[in-house]
């Protein structure tokens, strides 16, 4: 049996699961602010390419919407965690910046040491774990999301590959 050449709608679903497969990439790198900015053209593409394909090819391109839209979800409520701890780092620059502003000339690095340590022990450290933990929350979540993508994708890539349905 020759084998078949793809069809151009065949060719538009290997393209659809090699740039999901950039977006796993994307995330595993901590790119997720560019998965971010490219999913909803992405959705919205692969909604509006999945109306003029066959059954199949179709339920593809909507999963694969689906699957940018997830993405897009779980990457904001991601970057929504690093940006709650953020605003704790914004306080603890504007107390170094108002100390080195308050401070002679000379005891700049001194007085902006003194009243970091000082906001610290009143706030028991509180801002510094804030930031911490957003950050080792951030690789875990990534590391999560980019996993769980990467066993989605494949799951369905194979399911096309026998010209199933999505």
């Amino acid at each position: 049996m020759a084998p078949q050449s793809p069809s151009p709608a065949g060719i538009g679903v290997v393209l659809g699961y090699a740039t999901a497969a950039s977006m796993v990439l994307m995330i595993f790198v901590q790119l997720g602010l560019f998965a971010v900015l490219l999913a909803p053209v992405m959705c919205v593409l692969h909604w509006v390419t999945a109306r003029g394909h066959d059954s199949v090819n179709a339920s593809h391109h909507r999963f694969l919407a689906r699957t940018w839209l997830y993405a897009i979800i779980a990457q904001l409520a991601v970057l929504a965690a690093l940006g709650f701890a953020f605003a704790e780092v914004w306080n603890l620059a504007a107390i170094i910046i108002d100390a080195v502003a308050a401070a002679q000339p000379g005891e700049e690095a001194a007085m902006a040491f003194d009243s970091l340590a000082a906001y610290l022990d009143y706030t028991a450290g509180r801002p510094l774990f804030m930031l911490v933990a957003a950050f080792l929350v951030h690789g875990v979540a990534t590391t999560v999301i980019g996993a769980w993508l990467s066993v989605r994708l494949v799951r369905r890539w194979l399911r096309w590959s026998d010209r199933r349905p999505a």
